[in-house]
């Protein structure tokens, strides 16, 4: 419990202003590093407030950015010729880049290593930083990236750079403008973040769930939802649960479930009761972001498509739409598998760790840089978008299959292998086991087609090689992989110009467009309505009547495959009573009722 006793200095600075510097040619300097988020901890209240009172930078900029500003206004002005700095090597991050974005045109970043690794004298640590140097006007830079990275004989690290020259932009980049592109109408509306508790408390096993709702009684409230963290989602699943009081106040959490609210003040309350946020210390019982635009997001959907935040690879998958993501996963709220191909294509994958930041050393995964600015192919409903409907799903489902079968397996080690499959390097004992256990060949056969598929949707056929597959180019080094990137890069900043031009004149090309633009949505004829959502991805492949007396049997497919998509198609419409469906093909079938409950089985194993 908070000790009542216990009291800080709380310090007030009155008429904040900025430091004055004494007059230099040259600034050189290695400021401290403290994120954006860890100021207030770091620094206190008062001077983090005092810091935003006496500057006009982003309040989510790290302190670090406070030294560049200064140093960049100085050049800019005539008063110093030249700056250079050590800096987190976030700096190529949204809120950090906005600082450089300032002075566009007056200063010019002439030197830069945007990830170079660090040792800090300390503690020994490794860190990652960037280092930059400032100079008055537009002129080109050096660019230096680190190729390859080996241990040294004293703690140091041994780097090999290469090196480019060119106009390096705020996102410490040579080529394409990537800082250029803006965000889309036709994206926007579909991400959230996952709920963020405030409260470990929150989360049971499924054994305390089956506790609580036994101490119930009959028909327990639907309260306790399963919850997925971005290292499961990556790592091993536990199968946890999470109690959610979401929309009810104190009173009607007693009365609706009053197991898990008191489990909820036990576990929740007591760490509530130390933030100083009176929405987070009041409504103790309630995460402290709840997500209802999400929530909506995700009504009448089977499932939505989910990546981690921070992630080394970058890795798209569906997840049940009765499941609750936490705030580390980022959420994408289609159900549409054309968009899980194309989100885990190549051409994906190069735009995301382009315009997306880091977080030490690992690729983060933004909205506003990597999902709203990103110009989709247009496709009509035709072959090709079917295509990758199918390969969405083969996708998901072949991930998803593996990991049951084989629990050991995490999509963090499966994409390893297939990173070292890539590169042509041997694998160890240990990664051979992951490579037959995932069947890593047949995923990266689906990867690899998905990357045909998604250039084909682009018309960039000319980037395709069908007896060396994009993806395997870019990983095994070969000599034109940086000259590939960087089309895909030109061509991606060039089509979100056009498509914002075309926004311009109202040609909106809508990812969902029923739930982003309803009003335009038009009504089919009956007979060619859906009797599932239409963002499904196997929405097309039953078409049934609405009217009871024009229904007519279904034909039950030969085919496994096509026998799993008819059911996954059907369940929303009749439940996953196996007799049920097998009546939606016929008269009774007591094989085909079998083979319905043996897929039903299945699915519910991979989570679908």
């Amino acid at each position: 419990m908070p000790d009542e006793s216990a009291r800080i200095v709380v310090y007030d600075y009155v008429n904040p202003r900025r430091a004055e510097w004494p007059e230099a040619d040259y600034i050189v300097g290695n400021p401290p590093f403290i994120g954006g988020w860890k100021m207030r901890e770091a620094l206190g209240d008062g001077y983090v407030e005092a810091l935003w009172k006496a500057n006009t930078l982003p309040e989510k900029a790290d302190f670090v950015m406070y030294w560049w500003d200064h140093a960049a206004d100085l050049v800019a002005k005539g008063r110093c010729k030249r700056f250079g700095l050590i800096t987190t090597n976030s700096i190529t991050q949204v809120f950090q880049q906005r600082v450089i974005e300032k002075y566009r045109d007056k200063v010019s970043v002439v030197y830069a290593i945007p990830d170079h690794p660090w040792i800090d004298s300390s503690d020994g640590a490794a860190v990652r930083i960037s280092m930059t140097v400032g100079e008055r006007g537009a002129v080109d830079g050096v660019l230096e990236t680190v190729v390859n990275e080996e241990a040294g004989t004293d703690d140091e690290v041994v780097v090999t750079l290469s090196t480019k020259v060119g106009r390096i932009g705020p996102n410490l980049q040579i080529g394409a403008d990537l800082t250029s592109v803006t965000a889309l109408r036709s994206n926007s509306g579909l991400l959230s973040q996952g709920v963020q508790l405030y409260g470990a408390g929150f989360i049971v096993t499924e054994a305390e769930k089956n506790v609580l709702e036994a101490r119930f009684g009959e028909n327990p409230p639907q309260i306790i939802k399963p919850y997925l963290g971005a290292k499961e989602l990556v790592q091993q699943r536990s199968g946890n649960f999470v109690i959610d009081f979401f929309g009810h106040n104190e009173d009607e959490a007693k009365r609706v479930f009053p197991e898990a609210l008191q489990h909820v003040q036990v576990h929740v309350k007591p760490e509530r009761d130390a933030n100083r946020r009176d929405s987070i210390r009041l409504n103790w019982w309630r995460f402290g972001w709840e997500r209802p635009k999400l929530r909506e997001l995700i009504k009448g959907i089977p499932h939505y498509i989910v990546t981690p935040e921070v992630s080394k690879h970058r890795i798209f998958a569906f997840v049940p739409s009765t499941t609750l993501s936490d705030n580390m996963l980022t959420c994408i709220c289609t159900g549409d598998a054309e968009f899980l191909a194309i989100l885990s294509s190549t051409v994906h994958s190069v735009w995301a760790l382009s315009v997306g930041g880091t977080l030490e050393d690992r690729p983060r995964y933004t909205k506003n840089r990597c999902f709203d600015p990103f110009p989709f192919p247009a496709l009509e409903e035709g072959h090709l978008k079917a295509q990758l409907r199918d390969l969405g799903e083969r996708l998901d489902a072949h991930r998803k299959r593996q990991q049951a079968l084989h629990p050991h397996l995490t999509l963090t080690g499966i994409y390893n292998v297939l990173e070292k499959l890539r590169s042509g390097a041997a694998l160890n004992a240990k990664e051979k086991q992951i490579h037959d256990d995932g069947l890593v060949t047949l995923l990266k056969q689906i990867h690899d087609e998905i990357d045909e598929l998604v250039l084909s949707a682009y018309r960039w056929e000319n980037l395709t090689n069908h007896s060396f597959p994009l993806a395997d180019r870019i990983a095994a080094g070969d000599p034109h992989a940086e000259a590939i990137e960087e089309e895909i890069l030109t061509n991606l900043v060039a089509l979100n110009h056009e498509r914002a031009d075309e926004e311009k004149r109202g040609l909106v090309r809508w990812l969902r467009p029923k739930y982003q633009n309803p009003a335009a949505a038009t009504s089919a004829p009956v007979e060619e309505q859906s009797e599932i959502d239409l963002d499904s991805p196997v929405a097309k492949l039953v078409r049934v009547s609405t009217a009871p007396s024009t229904t007519t049997a279904l034909t039950w497919p030969d085919k496994l495959p096509e026998q799993v998509a008819r059911i996954r198609a059907l369940v929303p419409e009749l439940g996953s009573d196996p007799a049920a469906l097998s009546a939606r093909f016929g008269r009774t079938n007591k094989k085909r009722e079998e083979q319905i409950a043996a897929i039903l089985e299945t699915l519910r194993g991979l989570g679908l």
